[in-house]
């Protein structure tokens, strides 16, 4: 399974989906966990936390993922390259109606 943590793009959200200890856990559990490059920054996480917890920085994160974790609601335009049965999951909220038949 990929689990990508994606890049918040709302300024004001300073919060990121994913710690490099929650990328230990899921790596624990067999998963591959792929992080967007400067999504923990405004958590002050910087990429080489994430490196050093066994995830890939990459700006294609998406690229293939089973499931995308995001805090705030992802645009449609944000999951462009998730694969299309993929699951786009936060603390904050579902998916956007328009998406709801690509994120099931």
């Amino acid at each position: 399974m990929r689990i990508a943590v994606a890049r918040e793009v709302d300024p004001a959200e300073g919060r990121v989906a994913a710690t490099p200890e929650t990328v230990k856990k899921m790596k624990g559990l067999g998963a591959d966990v792929a992080v967007e490059p400067g999504a923990g920054t405004k958590s002050g996480i910087p990429d080489a936390e994430f490196t050093a917890a066994g995830a890939t920085v990459t700006d294609g994160a998406l690229k293939d993922a089973d499931v995308v974790l995001k805090v705030r609601r992802p645009a449609a335009s944000e999951l462009a390259g998730a694969r299309p049965i993929s699951r786009a999951t936060g603390p904050s909220s579902m998916p956007p109606p328009n998406m709801a038949a690509r994120c099931q």
